[in-house]
């Protein structure tokens, strides 16, 4: 398992579930993406919760289901009988199954200049760093409005700045407008450059000036350890099962749009019963036995 998001957390909880000895390789903190979300709110049977709390929940889980969790970063698969998975500096795992739960990045903003560039932020993982500051966050929908929630507790002020129209949820919205978030919408292209010691986003409706600038535009697959192109492996929904044998994509890098906590969760649980059935059917590994070498 690579990756200790929701997707790999659910496959690995799974399996081991199963009675499969299941190592999982992390080179941040478990819990992925959701360990910065403000609020969850779509998750069912869960009441409002903040994402921190669902990422600890997340991974008290795995762990007392016998999952392993490694801090340590993969960074090589080599496909074979056994697929070779080797991490930065340490051992090399060979593995008769390999899932790869390695998430999605932020879209980076294009065209900055190199001192806008160190000043722009892409996640809320270092919220001291927003400490005291005017804050501008790029983007219109439900990460960008759910990320200006998360800033407004200790931001001096937050505007969210949308090319179109804002499309978050209507929930998040009245939130945004409950909590005193400025919102301007419809503003065309951006242009973020350094000034007065902070930074001015001049659009068609005006210049933005901020201490610190936020953007949330969308995300693009992780997918450096993949030793073809996505396109060619066509990992498939619920269980991400690809064109090579034993190897399973799931998660963010593999649902597209579709970057939901559940979607995740349940591609995690899909790949683990399927690859339970592989391991089964090719080899037969049974439940109590490891497809780790």
């Amino acid at each position: 398992m690579v990756g200790a998001g929701p997707a790999g957390l659910a496959a690995a909880l799974q399996l081991g579930r199963q009675g499969v000895r299941t190592v999982v390789l992390e080179k941040g903190r478990p819990g992925g993406q959701v360990l910065t979300a403000n609020r969850v709110e779509n998750y069912l049977g869960l009441p409002p919760i903040q994402g921190a709390q669902v990422a600890g929940l997340f991974v008290r889980q795995a762990l007392l289901a016998g999952v392993r969790i490694v801090p340590s970063e993969a960074v090589e698969i080599t496909p074979g009988e056994l697929f070779e998975v080797r991490t930065a500096g340490g051992p090399v795992y060979r593995a008769k199954v390999v899932v790869l739960a390695t998430g999605a990045l932020p879209k980076k903003l294009d065209g900055l200049d190199a001192p806008a560039e160190g000043m722009v932020r892409y996640d809320t993982d270092d919220l001291e760093s927003f400490r005291g500051k005017k804050a501008i966050v790029l983007g219109g929908g439900d990460a960008a409005l759910d990320r200006a929630l998360r800033l407004k507790a200790v931001c001096s002020s937050i505007r969210v700045v949308s090319r179109g129209s804002i499309t978050a949820l209507p929930a998040l919205v009245g939130d945004c407008r409950r909590a005193g978030v400025k919102m301007v919408q419809g503003v065309g292209k951006w242009d973020v450059r350094r000034s007065n010691g902070g930074l001015s986003v001049k659009t068609g409706k005006g210049s933005f000036w901020a201490d610190m600038v936020l953007a949330s535009i969308g995300k693009e697959p992780r997918s450096p350890l993949l030793f073809r192109p996505l396109e060619e492996l066509r990992p498939s929904l619920p269980a991400g099962e690809t064109t090579m044998p034993g190897l399973y994509v799931i998660g963010d890098l593999a649902a597209g749009r579709y970057r939901q906590l559940s979607v995740a969760t349940g591609m995690g649980v899909a790949s683990a019963m399927h690859a339970g059935e592989y391991l089964k059917r090719r080899y037969g590994v049974q439940a109590r036995e490891s497809p780790w070498k």
